[in-house]
């Protein structure tokens, strides 16, 4: 999985910053740890009422004052209290250090682990942070699904698919009332990245089935399918959503463009027609007018590129426009587009022949002459040119 499509899923995993007092400990906690001194309880009341009133430096200073005074009797909950002082300061790299002096004397407190969590990813060590949210899912008496979502996130930023796949899984098997919409969206996603199709394509259905109206999971149905060279299927899926939200250009190209994928160049034309309306450009011309010739519609194609060359007139819309008119045997009229061509640019043979074997055609033998010694200078169409130039030269000797 890409950095990109992580820092996607990572707006749906990661809280802004965990508890600065966590809940009550499991039974595990409270039998390791030390009973609070009246020094730490003061410390930790008067930090709590410098945070609440954001003066972070004075708690830091409050909280570092009792651990001097304490030094190795000091209590797990003010190391904790420090790093979460440092973490809401945006110190993450103290927070982390403070993090793991408070699991060093109570590793069973699982707001320890899931913080610790939290300041790796700050610090984009994103294999550790899974780590150790993993680690507070264990020892949570009462299994938190976000911890483990958010496991599941660092995994994904980690570009460790394999293990999101099994965390994000065990999320998707329950009851499915339970199950949310955004564990099924990034199941689906890591699915995908591992090239586990049809498991994809359920949890797609899955989501579906709850909200047939989102236009987004028609797209993710449609990805799915692209990914299996389903292109079909992928073309009726993204119709669906461009019918359930107002398409841009590029949803329109992307509908055409997967039509033409699937086989059905009439139908990708009618898109591109809808696109033209939209971005008149040479590039969307010239796709409709391939589409029509795929078709078997030269006369709509034709037509598309007459507009074309009246509104960009670029060298690669006359020759396209000169080759339907030669073979649809209007060899004056595709002489005078194959013209256009080789005026605009000069550099390529490849229009010069074909104005010789335009002018051949229409019996217009001069310019067939001065157009086959225009293409022999290129060495791509030097052979073809000779030859065409022996026998318009012959032609213009006949009596």
């Amino acid at each position: 999985m890409s950095r990109a499509a992580g820092k996607f899923l990572m707006g749906l995993f990661l809280v802004q910053i965990l508890g600065l007092f966590a809940a009550n400990l499991p039974v595990a906690a409270q039998a390791r740890e030390t009973p609070q001194s009246r020094v730490e309880q003061q410390a930790l009341y008067e930090a709590a009422q410098a945070v609440e009133n954001k003066q972070y430096a004075e708690a830091e200073q409050i909280l570092t004052n009792c651990i001097s005074r304490r030094q190795a009797k000091t209590g797990y909950r003010v190391f904790l209290q420090l790093g979460n002082v440092y973490a809401v300061a945006q110190k993450p790299r103290k927070a982390l250090a403070s993090y793991k002096k408070a699991v060093s004397c109570n590793d069973q407190d699982p707001a320890v682990w899931q913080n610790m969590g939290k300041a790796c990813f700050d610090l984009e060590r994103f294999s550790a942070a899974g780590d150790y949210l993993e680690r507070a899912w264990q020892l949570q008496a009462e299994k938190s699904p976000d911890v483990l979502f958010q496991a599941a996130g660092c995994r994904m930023m980690a570009g460790q698919a394999g293990k999101a796949y099994d965390l994000l899984e065990r999320l998707c098997t329950g009851d499915p009332e339970n199950v949310r919409l955004e564990w099924l969206q990034s199941f689906a996603q890591v699915c995908m990245a591992l090239d586990k199709g049809q498991e994809a394509r359920q949890a797609v259905y899955r989501l579906l089935a709850r909200q047939p109206e989102k236009p987004q999971w028609w797209k993710m149905l449609a990805n799915v399918d692209i990914r299996a060279d389903n292109y079909d299927k992928a073309a009726a899926a993204f119709k669906v959503h461009n019918q359930l939200v107002a398409p841009r250009k590029e949803d329109v190209l992307r509908l055409g463009d997967l039509y033409m994928a699937a086989g059905v160049p009439a139908k990708a034309a009618d898109q591109y027609e809808i696109l033209l309306q939209q971005d008149p450009a040479a590039r969307q011309y010239e796709k409709a007018a391939s589409a029509y010739l795929a078709a078997c519609r030269p006369e709509k194609a034709a037509a598309i590129l007459k507009q074309a060359v009246e509104r960009t007139p670029e060298p690669r819309l006359w020759h396209m426009l000169g080759s339907i008119l030669y073979n649809q045997d209007k060899p004056e009229q595709a002489y005078g587009a194959f013209q256009k061509s080789y005026g605009l640019n000069s550099d390529k043979g490849d229009s010069a022949l074909m104005m010789g074997y335009s002018a051949l055609k229409a019996g217009l033998v001069h310019e067939a002459v001065d157009a086959f010694e225009k293409a022999a200078k290129f060495k791509n169409q030097q052979q073809a040119a000779t030859a065409g130039l022996n026998a318009a030269r012959s032609l213009a000797d006949a009596p």
